[in-house]
């Protein structure tokens, strides 16, 4: 949805429900991957625009997924961003015709993961029976039991991964557009990073 009021001022906004369910029926004796793997999303942005001048964005996403506990399913993730076209400022095109674009822009935003070293349930601790089958114990090793093992410790209060994401930059073109180009300043930062021990 987008309208324009009095010739100055531009708005637009945005709404998304998404949801998704993958179902393996070729998983043999693996019950974890026999399980459905579930996703659902709710997103949304709004923009503004003061004489396609001034601009300004709100983006967010509401995302849950089933590789956490449930009170940790869900994370909500925020991104903002501002420009300034200072090209169609009326000084600008008054002492510099010669200026076709010129912008200058700043952002930030949160992303989620649940992509979790390739682990499904990762806060499960799942036990499961030994391959050989059998500790032995007694005299000579007459007597057996069926043997069981911690294949996966769960990871209590895990929740998502998070990339905060840093932006600034130019945009501009010079002469009818003979000359244009954009400079790029970017930082990524990652919060809450799961790592895997491997044995």
């Amino acid at each position: 949805y987008e309208r324009v009021f009095n010739e100055k001022h531009r708005v637009g906004a945005f709404g998304m429900a998404y949801q998704q369910e993958v179902t393996d029926t070729n998983t043999g004796s693996d019950i974890i991957s026999s399980i459905p793997k579930r996703n659902l999303a709710y997103s949304g942005r709004f923009t503004y625009a003061f004489l396609d001048r001034y601009l300004a964005e709100f983006n967010w996403g509401y995302t849950g997924s089933e590789n956490f506990e449930k009170s940790k399913r869900f994370g909500f993730f925020p991104a903002v961003s501002a420009g300034w076209v200072i090209s169609e400022e009326p000084f600008v095109k008054k002492i510099a015709p010669w200026i076709d674009l010129l912008k200058v822009r700043a952002s930030y935003g949160e992303v989620g993961n649940d992509v979790i070293a390739g682990l499904r349930f990762p806060y499960l601790t799942i036990i499961s029976s030994m391959e050989d089958g059998q500790y032995a114990f007694g005299e000579f090793g007459t007597k057996a039991t069926q043997g069981y093992l911690i294949t996966q410790v769960g990871t209590p209060n895990l929740t998502w991964e998070v990339a905060k994401k840093y932006n600034l930059g130019i945009d501009f073109g010079f002469f009818n557009s003979q000359v244009t180009g954009t400079v790029e300043v970017y930082k990524d930062k990652r919060d809450n990073i799961f790592m895997h021990r491997n044995y």
